[in-house]
């Protein structure tokens, strides 16, 4: 009886630990991106000023740190937030890269971006592409929302 009772248990702490395991996951981020509300709308002419194809332009009071602007195409826009994914927590701002025209860098980190590539990480530490919002195209309007 009391071999039985000793092999109930650990059966017990055997199933415990098989199901506490069974919830932990490698793609867990323990630091997400923080969200914040976007719902913003841009005029194409006067707020953004007829941009061309590859330009960016940076927005600020929108997004955790401002937002990032870039004319993919014709009739597509993409938006991001300009807060470095990988240091948003110490308010790194991503500016201009001075050799590359569709480059961002965190002055923090260093980690560079290309903006035509939809934000992926050119060179880290970041790991993380640059948080991405949806747009729409609506008219002479840039719709822009999470």
């Amino acid at each position: 009886m009391h071999n039985i009772l000793q092999i109930s248990k650990i059966h017990n702490f055997l199933l415990f630990i098989f199901l506490s395991l069974s919830f932990i996951r490698c793609d867990d981020n323990p630091n997400p991106f923080p969200y914040v509300n976007v719902n913003i709308t841009l005029s194409i002419d006067t707020q953004l000023g007829n941009m061309n194809v590859g330009e960016h332009k940076f927005i600020d009071n929108a997004g955790y740190g401002g937002l990032i602007i870039y004319r993919k195409s014709e009739y597509e826009y993409q938006a991001f937030d300009r807060a470095c994914p990988h240091d948003y927590k110490d308010n790194c701002i991503l500016n201009d890269d001075d050799d590359f025209n569709e480059i961002l860098i965190c002055p923090c980190c260093k980690s560079k971006f290309l903006l035509s590539q939809s934000g992926s990480v050119f060179n880290g530490p970041a790991i993380k592409p640059l948080q991405e919002y949806n747009t729409y195209l609506q008219g002479n309007f840039l719709r822009i929302s999470n």
